[in-house]
């Protein structure tokens, strides 16, 4: 009988295959749901990091129209 790569339980009917690793429904669910949630949060960060970027740029905009005065 296999054995779960993740929780060391008997894998009950077939197993699923993440990273070349066999693995139980329960665990597989759980690796793809950090799988996408770590995704989700770089995008995220990216997504801050463009904002402070951008904010970043309008206020030098600012800083240089009040020096020019």
């Amino acid at each position: 009988m296999k054995m779960c790569a993740s929780c060391d339980f008997p894998i009950v009917g077939l197993p699923f295959v993440w990273k070349d690793k066999e693995m139980c429904e329960d665990c597989f669910a759980v690796k793809e749901a950090v799988t996408e949630y770590n995704k989700t949060t770089e995008v995220i960060k990216e997504d801050n990091k463009r904002w402070i970027e951008h904010k970043a740029e309008k206020n030098r905009n600012k800083l240089k129209k009040k020096r020019g005065k």
